[in-house]
């Protein structure tokens, strides 16, 4: 099994892409209505709002590319409402866990380094 180190890249991002993250990141973090602790990482309960599980899908999207040990699963039903469940292996739960206490954790690895454009920067 390959272990993928849990290190964020926002080096991934063009400017604007990691510009755009930021918003959204704002964005997704002001509709939470609850967090709920489960056994591998967290579930994010959003406030039921025009837009918002579409705000919610598209920063999964992008953040699916810069932090790779993510697992992400969206879901909506009638009674629970939209909630967003993020989970993953060894050490992803404390990552969270510092993630939603301090809004960025010192003790994991953030790496911001730019990389070489793939031809599609900025779309």
């Amino acid at each position: 099994m390959n272990v993928i180190p849990i290190a964020c890249n926002l080096g991934v991002f063009s400017t604007h892409e990691r510009t755009h993250h930021q918003k959204l990141r704002s964005r997704v973090s002001a509709d939470v209505i609850r967090v709920d602790e489960q056994q591998d990482g967290y579930e994010v309960h959003y406030a039921a709002r025009t837009g918002t599980w579409m705000t919610v899908a598209e920063f999964v999207s992008l953040e699916s590319r810069c932090c790779p040990f993510l697992n992400f699963e969206l879901r909506l039903s009638a009674d629970r409402g939209e909630s967003l469940r993020v989970w993953g292996g060894e050490g992803v739960k404390q990552f969270l866990s510092a993630e939603i206490g301090k809004g960025r954790s010192a003790e994991y690895q953030v790496d911001v380094s730019p990389r070489p454009s793939s031809g599609n920067a900025g779309t």
